[in-house]
């Protein structure tokens, strides 16, 4: 019996020896940061920022639409199945068909687009053909979705108020319904019954707030329900169609029926989130999530309390139950999704790093780390060399970051806010320091001298400010920029700064006298979206739109070298700390790694399509971090 059972041991270690046997270095221990990356990446730094959370039909998957994608986990060991990054925007509203075969999804540019749930599949975008010209330019702009019970047809409401049928087989349109001048103005919310094709739209404006019913296959307008909520922002139909919730931004859950339009309860508690209600699937129970960062269980008839989750943090931001009713599975800003066992509240699951949609990024100066503020309120402070998440920053929700950077020392973390604050964080103590008022301006960018006695800042009234990093005390002000400003580079020696504006011009100011050196925009370079100065000093990179990168003689103030890219729209640029590469990023989400003095390409990555909109080399000069339009953070390892 014990050979039998060393036998048992010795295959179990075998088949676990191999299956992390090519697995990057470091990573084993966290597979979603090395789940499908594009080919070159070595790591991806978080999981993505939840917007919303379904289970499948057989409830075997759990499809969760964050900032980096839609990730699909089976819904019994945890595990990433698939990673469906084919759209260029995060994904706000999931939907499962009815035969459990096809995911469906809707992103914050009004896109639709579906995969096969089971393989992870490509199928096809939505494209209204008889609209082309919008679709390239405009985007669908559609609001919500729905799939008729038969799985036959899906159903999209778009902005400008058109009620459109689309064939779910093969993305084309069906049929079309103007509703511009009912639906147009004043929509708020909308949710869409899965039984009877109901839509309901959540209006508030001079008239009052009320909600509005529409018939999605006629449309006909069926019902208007005068609502207390002000300004209703969610509205969600039980599974059968018989029950509407209706909740304003801050006020609790009300509960119609459908048939009769008479109110059944008040859930009382302020609601939090854009998707935190949730009916079961036989539609006995209702979940909602609160301000508090709990979720409330509540059974619907008669009404009662059944559980209250506590667990989060954060506020809830999504919420939906397993088929079988078993379990809850929620998502949260505090970076985590639960899952819930319904009978007894108890979490039986936490996923966690599931940050995201980082306005912005620094390495510290050592190349050991690396800090990312998310989009919601956490800050998160990362390994370079495992990706292992280190620490997490709450910076309170106050305003979203503009930028970060560390001090020289590597002690000090300092962000900009869009809020007029700059605050400096203790990097190992995980708590915030000093905090400078800047006259309530908008802090687009900042930066540290090279000798980290002084910090820089561009602000939206076109000013640039000098601070004293010892005292916080201001220095000077730089004025006469046109524009904004959207980026500040001090100079290797620290006596200049490089001021771009958003007027797509650059001058350059004289740290020691306050003066302004002689203008670039002389040199007939226009569209200017980035500089950066290479270590030595010698050669300042301009990079203009659409693809063309000036190297500028920091002495003469000449242009030396132009390397032309025509097809390409350059967004960023970053030197390695040798100067040797220029590292280059694009619109298109290519990343091509130039020979510093030849402009030839030595190395390219595909970012996955989104804008490429910052780079950075860490300080040993092999690892890149790049961070795209959607906010997705990866590390790349140069050859």
């Amino acid at each position: 019996m014990q050979a039998k059972n060393r036998i048992h041991i010795t295959v179990y270690i075998l088949i676990f020896t191999l299956s992390t046997l090519y697995l990057p270095d470091g990573f084993a221990q966290e597979p979603h940061t090395f789940f499908d990356l594009p080919e070159g990446a070595r790591a991806r730094l978080g999981k993505g920022l939840i917007y919303d959370v379904k289970y499948s039909v057989n409830g075997r998957q759990l499809a969760m639409a964050t900032s980096n994608g839609i990730w699909i986990y089976d819904a019994i060991t945890f595990q990433p199945q698939h990673l469906l990054t084919k759209t260029h925007s995060h994904v706000e509203q999931l939907l499962f068909s009815p035969d459990g075969q096809r995911l469906v999804s809707l992103d914050a540019r009004g896109n639709v687009n579906l995969w096969n749930s089971k393989t992870g599949e490509y199928q096809y975008q939505l494209i209204d053909k008889d609209n082309i010209q919008d679709h390239l330019h405009a985007h669908n702009d559609i609001q919500t979705i729905g799939i008729t019970p038969d799985a036959e047809m899906l159903v999209t409401v778009d902005k400008a108020g058109y009620i459109k049928h689309w064939s779910l087989d093969s993305g084309e349109k069906q049929h079309e319904i103007d509703k511009s001048k009912e639906l147009r103005r004043g929509v708020r919310s909308y949710g869409i019954s899965p039984v009877d094709m109901l839509l309901a739209t959540g209006i508030s404006n001079n008239n009052g707030d009320k909600v509005e019913l529409w018939d999605l296959i006629s449309g006909e307008r069926v019902h208007t329900l005068e609502v207390d909520e002000a300004w209703p922002e969610r509205l969600v139909f039980s599974p059968d169609g018989t029950m509407l919730s209706c909740s304003g931004i801050f006020s609790a859950a009300t509960l119609w029926n459908t048939k009769t339009w008479k109110q059944i309860h008040i859930f009382g508690g302020m609601i939090g989130g854009s998707n935190n209600i949730a009916f079961s699937p036989e539609g006995s129970l209702i979940a909602v999530g609160t301000l508090f960062n709990t979720i409330g269980i509540y059974q619907i008839s008669p009404v009662a309390g059944k559980q209250m989750l506590n667990g989060h943090s954060e506020r809830v931001q999504s919420i939906s139950f397993s088929p079988g009713m078993r379990s809850i599975a929620s998502g949260s800003l505090d970076g985590t999704f639960r899952v819930w066992d319904v009978a007894t509240g108890k979490n039986r699951h936490i996923e966690k790093e599931h940050f995201g949609d980082f306005s912005c990024f620094a390495f510290s100066p050592d190349g050991k780390f690396i800090v990312s503020p998310s989009d919601d309120s956490y800050m998160c402070l990362w390994d370079t060399a495992t990706g292992k998440l280190l620490k997490t920053y709450n910076s309170g929700r106050q305003s979203s970051v503009s930028d970060v950077v560390f001090s020289p020392d590597g002690r000090t973390i300092v962000t900009a806010s869009h809020n007029g604050t700059i605050r400096l964080w203790d990097r190992n103590k995980i708590r915030r320091g000093k905090t400078l008022e800047v006259d309530k301006k908008d802090v687009w960018c900042v930066a540290y001298s090279p000798d980290g006695k002084t910090l820089v800042m561009g602000c939206d009234d076109r000013t640039v400010l000098m601070w004293d990093a010892e005292t916080y005390q201001r220095k000077r002000t730089f004025r006469g920029h046109v524009n904004r400003i959207k980026e500040v580079v001090y100079s290797p020696d620290g006596n200049t700064v490089a001021v771009v504006g958003h007027s797509a011009t650059i001058r350059l100011w004289d740290v020691v006298t306050g003066e302004r050196k002689p203008s670039i925009n002389e040199l007939q370079i226009k569209n200017i979206m980035c500089v950066a100065y290479n270590p030595d000093g010698k050669t300042l990179a301009i990079a203009e739109q659409p693809g063309s990168i000036y190297l500028l003689d920091t002495s003469t103030h000449k242009v030396n070298t132009q390397f032309k890219q025509p097809q390409l729209s350059v967004w960023c640029l970053a030197y390695s700390p040798d100067g040797k590469t220029l590292a280059v990023g694009y619109s298109q989400g290519k990343i091509n790694i130039l020979n510093a003095k030849t402009g030839a390409v030595l190395q390219t990555f595909s970012g996955g399509g989104n804008t490429i909109v910052q780079l950075e080399f860490a300080a040993f000069g092999t690892t890149l971090a790049s961070l795209d339009a959607r906010g997705q953070l990866l590390l790349w390892e140069l050859e």
